[in-house]
């Protein structure tokens, strides 16, 4: 079986998975009507919203991701002591403003993208945050034709 899969994919399964030990960035939109933050990743891509992975769309966050993270510099991110309380973290601060020209933007408005860690597995039920980063953006989309 290993060498059918190699045969059809050279790099075998190794171009289809990202490391579990990346960066996790995970994008929050500012709900204008309630002012609430809330997540705008787009989830699993096995649903069946998305053809159960053949629509690619759902991979588009990242990319939207790092297209705000491109604008931006070092000195933009600001430290968190626990990233899944972000919210204390970005209040009082001044969103740094970016403009994205692309042809269909998805993340618009105020933005906060955390950075932080994998929770290692040992750590999974632990009620401790992590550390990390959020970037606090107010994002102008023009999109182009």
């Amino acid at each position: 079986m290993a060498s059918n899969v190699r045969s059809v994919t050279m790099q075998g399964w190794a171009f289809f998975t990202k490391s579990p030990r990346d960066l996790r960035h995970v994008p929050y939109v500012l709900d204008k009507e309630n002012q609430s933050w809330r997540p705008a990743t787009r989830g699993p891509n096995m649903q069946a919203r998305y053809a159960f992975g053949l629509n690619r769309e759902s991979r588009l966050t990242e990319f939207d991701i790092q297209a705000l993270i491109a604008e931006t510099g070092e000195q933009d991110w600001i430290d968190c002591r626990n990233v899944s309380k972000f919210r204390s973290c970005i209040e009082g601060e001044i969103p740094t403003s970016i403009t994205v020209t692309q042809y269909d933007p998805r993340l618009c408005g105020l933005i906060a993208i955390t950075e932080s860690q994998p929770i290692p597995w040992a750590y999974r039920n632990s009620t401790i945050g992590m550390p990390g980063k959020v970037l606090y953006l107010n994002v102008e989309c023009n999109t182009s034709s």
